[in-house]
């Protein structure tokens, strides 16, 4: 499934050098946390003439890439977070952690930054998992 968010450039046309640069600009501090090998799930394929694709490149590796398309028509940026599928059983583990997590959390002491935050989520989450047996592939 891919979440889309459309960047509005305007309606001149953008000069080819400006083009090739523009998403590596925007998203310097992403691919920093990008991983450089492969992902799984394929990129679906650009139909449309008028899309060209700027730039793509893993993140979360295996679970996420991000793909930049230029529309010619528009003169719109397309950013696109592309995850892999997960199987039903797997939905409904996440659904359940996901449940479970919204009624358990104390947002009133969730942590001051995002890291704090990030830690006591995922404390959170595995002792969900630990305490219901839920068997996890690493």
């Amino acid at each position: 499934m891919a979440k889309k968010i459309l960047i509005k450039h305007g309606k001149t046309p953008i000069k080819k050098e400006e083009k090739e640069n523009a998403g590596t600009k925007i998203l310097t501090k992403h691919r920093k946390m990008a991983v450089k090998k492969d992902v799984e799930e394929e990129i679906p394929e650009i139909l449309d003439k008028d899309v060209e694709e700027i730039e793509s490149y893993p993140i979360a590796e295996p679970y996420a890439k991000i793909r930049i398309t230029y529309d010619h028509k528009t003169h719109a940026y397309l950013y696109e977070a592309i995850e892999k599928k997960i199987s039903e059983e797997e939905k409904k583990i996440l659904d359940f952690i996901k449940k479970i997590l919204s009624k358990t959390m104390d947002y009133e002491t969730f942590g001051e930054n995002i890291a704090e935050r990030k830690k006591q989520l995922s404390d959170s989450a595995d002792e969900i998992i630990r305490s219901r047996g839920i068997k996890i592939d690493e």
